[in-house]
């Protein structure tokens, strides 16, 4: 016998649907029957307005995609030319100076890496509510400083704790830091959505990403696994 769906709490920002006070039928919201959603959410940009599952959530990537090519496709092929360009310009200078130099396209890529996400992270979240914007309005709307600001807290720790740990036990060392990774990866990942989407700094974000994944973190890697899978071969074609 299988349990029952799961309740979610209504939106509290909907107007009420319709209620028959006299007969005290349920309230109903658009989308959403008390005790529960229904089949018929909103979807003003294709995706539905609710908890989706994996089908639907690839599906709806997709479709936004497709909606708004120009603000996804375009914005990730310009910058990934900048940032080949980039780098390709400081390797070059590096390499007719100072070995150390090289190091300068590290801040690069982040700069870089910090305006592509934040900007395809505005771009999904206004497809999603029905709005098609361009590269320009996505870069703005991007909160580029915070995400880079966000992308540096992960990644210092992350190389923290692999050179601490290969550094006091070795191999062993480096096959703990290599689960703990994959661990806090996932726990970490809604960090740039919620530092885009809701407005919020780093460490509020990483917190909030944190208390989102409890209780699902074994669904997400599914999802994330077979978004990889399915990235490798769309790369490879």
């Amino acid at each position: 016998m299988t349990d029952p769906p799961p309740a979610y709490p209504a939106p509290a920002d909907q107007e009420l649907a319709g209620q028959d006070a006299g007969t005290g039928a349920a309230p109903q919201y658009a989308g959403y029957l008390a005790g529960g959603w229904m089949p018929g959410a909103p979807a003003p940009g294709s995706v539905p307005l609710r908890p989706l599952g994996l089908g639907e959530i690839l599906g709806g990537a997709f479709s936004l995609v497709r909606q708004n090519p120009k603000a996804t496709i375009g914005l990730t092929a310009t910058i990934v030319s900048a940032l080949a360009t980039s780098l390709a310009l400081i390797l070059l200078i590096a390499s007719q100076t100072t070995p150390g130099a090289g190091l300068l396209a590290v801040p690069a890529a982040i700069v870089v890496r910090g305006v592509q996400l934040g900007g395809l992270t505005v771009a999904m979240g206004r497809g999603v509510l029905g709005r098609r914007i361009g590269i320009r309005e996505a870069i703005r709307g991007s909160y580029a400083g915070r995400v880079m600001l966000a992308l540096l807290v992960l990644g210092l720790p992350f190389l923290g704790c692999w050179w601490l740990l290969i550094t006091t036990l070795k191999g062993w060392g480096a096959l703990i830091a290599l689960l703990l990774t994959a661990w806090l990866i996932v726990m970490v990942s809604l960090t740039i959505p919620v530092v885009v989407l809701e407005g919020r700094w780093p460490f509020p974000a990483l917190a909030r990403s944190w208390w989102l994944v409890l209780g699902s973190y074994w669904r997400l890697v599914g999802i994330y696994l077979l978004t990889y899978l399915l990235t490798m071969i769309l790369g490879f074609v």
